[in-house]
């Protein structure tokens, strides 16, 4: 879900980045025109690269839980094994 989300917010960015230059193309004629105040462009956290980077530590947790239980696997069948040798 969290890959969806991201991929929705990269595409949407595209559609912004082709809708851009006429945007600009309206704030500045709109300024000439004194119909808006300038405009203050601030910095927001990056959602999309939040989510990656949720994906990738989830990922990895699932990974070393998967192998922690692989891990612990293969100790108890060596540990039946001895038992069974030992007798």
């Amino acid at each position: 879900m969290m890959k969806r989300a991201s991929a929705e917010i990269k595409a949407l960015r595209a559609q912004i980045a082709d809708l851009r230059p006429r945007a600009d193309a309206y704030d500045r004629l709109a300024q000439v025109l004194d119909l808006l105040p300038t405009r203050n462009v601030g910095m927001a956290e990056d959602v999309a690269w939040m989510l990656d980077r949720r994906v990738v530590d989830l990922e990895g947790a699932m990974h070393r839980e998967d192998n922690a239980r692989a891990a612990h696997a293969a100790q108890r069948e060596r540990e039946r094994l001895e038992e069974e040798q030992n007798g």
